[in-house]
């Protein structure tokens, strides 16, 4: 029982050790360009509205894409320990390389699920990808904000 107690501790332990995006450092500037095309209109959703964002990014070579740091949809986003209000709903990529470098597009579907009494300004929540050179022999990952 004692080992089962003192194991069931190492593994409760274990999780407080997994990274946060925000424990990577940011990518240097110039390795990676984007172009963002946000939605037309920053307020007036109601319940169930749905909200684009399409992005393109390039990313320089040797430097290539972690495919598992893409968005997840169905994840519901947080500002500060509260609810956004606001989900992702479909998420669909393309993911092209050529000799200098390769591009990501994405197409983010958000929903907005929560209705205030007082009207503020929307906005889409930020979305990191990460990026390593596999070159280097430490295997560093870098994050890169969307948008920057």
């Amino acid at each position: 029982m004692k080992y089962l107690i003192s194991f069931m501790m190492l593994l409760l332990s274990a999780s407080s050790f997994a990274l946060d995006v925000q424990e990577w450092p940011d990518i240097k500037e110039g390795i990676v360009s984007i172009s963002i095309k946000e939605p037309p209109h920053r307020v007036g959703y109601t319940v169930g509205d749905k909200s684009q964002r399409h992005v393109e990014v390039t990313i320089k070579k040797p430097y290539v894409l972690i495919k598992e740091s893409l968005p997840i949809p169905g994840y519901e986003r947080k500002y500060k320990g509260q609810d956004l209000g606001i989900v992702l709903d479909t998420m669909t990529h393309t993911y092209k390389e050529n000799k200098t470098s390769s591009t990501l597009i994405l197409d983010l579907t958000y929903q907005i699920f929560t209705n205030n009494v007082v009207a503020k300004p929307g906005f889409l929540p930020a979305e990191y990808i990460r990026v390593l050179n596999p070159n280097d022999p430490e295997k560093k990952v870098f994050k890169y904000r969307i948008p920057e």
